[in-house]
């Protein structure tokens, strides 16, 4: 068999041919970078060994990490040797052990090439200086080292995690707010990413915790009920985190197809929709800065009725509360402009000319907010809320820009 001659792995497989490159001392956030990008090299070279789903993702993470991806061991083959005829072999039997030694050696060959470039790109990205306790004494080289023990090395002696930085790090994963709408698999992935920190820091995770964490970011969402339920019912010795992960994207799977596809029903959605009727309270109490017409109530356009009407969990009871305040608002204000207006007319007052802008009373003129309106000056609506503009008023106006508008209070 003819060998093909030395693939550059760099240029031709890598996602990264070069590492990011870390000046002087690492730490754990830029040892980390480095650590992704050789994961990610390492499994863009397809191998047999582990699996066969991870290219060789086992160089770069440790054999018992490598347990969390793939029930099949990543085990790096001793060099095979030359080959030999047994005394007595039939033909066939030595050929065929012929084509598996042959085969033996291409695997081995291309393990020991990934590793050497992996090692070569550590050796760029780092200092010199900081693998140089690692070098064999008698050949200067970095090979009889694996690559997961070089990361070891430097995570343990230049990439330490104190503990309020892993807690840190643990309350930011506990209190993610997963939106149902992206892949589930975002959640796995930052529970994994936390484990591996604390790893790094000296501690570790179980598989335990690691399903508790992760069913309480689900749980959040309020869309996996049932999921979580049956995942209960399941035996203790079969909750690993693998199953875990298989069972939650069957259910992630299953939503998407049995629902209309937006996810309305989620917490997730429903925290956006109680702060839009915010929003428009807000923009009501500006808007009603200029007293001279009736409230228009503001429109919430992305806000689809049938979750406000329908939802029956505390989030979307919340939202239907502030619609109910908002109307009873609008109702009120209403009547109170009716009313100015009656006594305004039985007392045989004219009314006020639609242009000037009334301003706010005495008593809380110094507590409110002011604005620049075109027509007004500067006054206690802004301009584009304005409800007697000038001809030709300009909305965009400023204090500073004022394009030819009102003077009026700004000096």
């Amino acid at each position: 068999m003819a060998f093909p001659n030395a693939v550059d792995y760099k240029t031709s497989c890598f996602e990264h041919p070069e590492l990011t490159k870390i000046h002087g001392e690492q730490t754990f956030e830029t040892l980390k970078v480095v650590e992704d990008e050789l994961k990610a090299n390492a499994q863009s070279v397809y191998s047999p060994l582990g699996g066969g789903q991870h290219g060789h993702l086992g160089l770069v993470i440790e054999p018992f990490q490598y347990t969390t991806v793939s029930r099949v061991p990543f085990v790096v083959p001793p060099a095979p040797g030359a080959f030999t005829i047994l005394p007595n072999e039939q033909p066939h039997v030595a050929q065929a052990r012929l084509a598996q030694h042959e085969a033996n050696i291409q695997i081995f060959r291309e393990v020991t090439g990934v590793k050497k470039v992996l090692i070569q790109q550590i050796v760029q990205a780092v200092d010199s200086a900081y693998l140089k306790p690692l070098r064999n004494s008698m050949t200067n080289t970095l090979e009889h080292n694996n690559v997961y023990d070089i990361l070891a090395y430097l995570f343990q002696n230049h990439g330490h995690i104190s503990p309020q930085k892993l807690k840190e790090y643990e309350d930011q994963v506990r209190e993610m707010q997963y939106d149902p709408g992206t892949p589930v698999d975002n959640v796995f992935t930052a529970v994994d990413n936390l484990a591996l920190i604390a790893y790094r820091a000296g501690a570790s995770y179980s598989t335990a915790q690691k399903n508790n964490i992760t069913y309480v970011i689900l749980n959040r969402t309020g869309l996996f009920q049932s999921a979580l339920q049956k995942w209960l019912q399941t035996p203790l010795p079969t909750r690993t985190w693998e199953a875990f992960k298989v069972h939650f994207r069957t259910a992630h799977n299953l939503m998407k197809v049995t629902t209309d596809g937006t996810l309305r029903d989620s917490k997730f959605y429903q925290a956006n929709l109680v702060q839009q009727v915010v929003d428009g309270v807000q923009h009501l109490l500006l808007q009603n800065d200029d007293d001279q017409a009736p409230p228009v109530m503001p429109v919430l356009s992305q806000v689809p009725s049938a979750p406000i009407m329908h939802s029956a969990n505390a989030v979307q009871g919340l939202a239907d509360v502030l619609l109910a305040l908002l109307s009873q608002m609008m109702q009120m204000q209403n009547m109170m402009f009716e009313m100015q207006k009656q006594l305004k007319n039985a007392s045989g007052a004219p009314a006020p000319p639609p242009g000037p802008d009334p301003g706010p009373t005495p008593s809380n003129r110094s507590r409110r907010t002011r604005y620049y309106c075109w027509t007004h000056g500067w006054c206690f609506h802004a301009g584009k809320l304005c409800r007697a503009k000038a001809n030709g008023h300009k909305d965009e106006a400023t204090k500073e820009n004022k394009m030819n508008g009102s003077t009026k209070g700004c000096t």
